[in-house]
């Protein structure tokens, strides 16, 4: 029989902002946002820039903080091509490179018939819960009156966590 967890809501809300990278574990609160925009510049102005030249940094900045917002989410691309005005085209080519990254991951959709046509959407997170977090603009404060982004936090989280381990 399985034992019933003894970490509350605030407890999970911890570990969702303490996040996955060793180095934010150790670090104050008011550090770990320094530490996040240190990361995300370097990745999208150096790393990304040097992957692909004529990538706008800030439209690939925009496209990283929606799928942030939309944690474990579906994957619309035509609805986040349409919150970014980028063309889906290129919105895919941005999509593969935070994939190639790893700053976001993608579950493909279940289907519980292997012959029938895959329908659904891939959902699409950010590993680092963190990070995902920080990029949205949500505070470990904020999780405990927003139930549905908590939620999707966690489910974003878990996944992450089994992607680790299935190596």
């Amino acid at each position: 029989m399985p034992r019933p967890s003894t970490t509350d809501r605030n407890g999970y809300g911890s570990a969702l902002a303490a996040g996955s990278f060793p180095e934010l574990r150790v670090l104050p609160e008011r550090m770990r946002s320094v530490w996040l925009d240190a990361y995300v510049s370097s990745l999208v102005n150096r790393d990304i820039a040097e992957l692909m030249r004529l990538t706008d940094p800030a439209r690939v900045t925009s496209v990283l903080r929606l799928l942030a917002a939309n944690q474990a989410g579906e994957l619309v691309r035509a609805r986040l091509s349409k919150q970014t005005s980028i063309p889906e085209s290129t919105l895919t080519s941005y999509i593969s490179l935070l994939r190639s990254l790893y700053l976001i991951d993608e579950l493909p959709p279940w289907t519980a018939n292997l012959a029938r046509r895959e329908i659904g959407r891939p959902k699409v997170f950010l590993p680092d819960s963190a990070l995902a977090m920080h990029l949205s603009g949500v505070t470990q404060g904020q999780l405990a009156t927003n139930s549905e982004y908590f939620g999707q936090l966690l489910e974003g989280f878990v996944a992450a966590e089994l992607r680790r381990q299935q190596a």
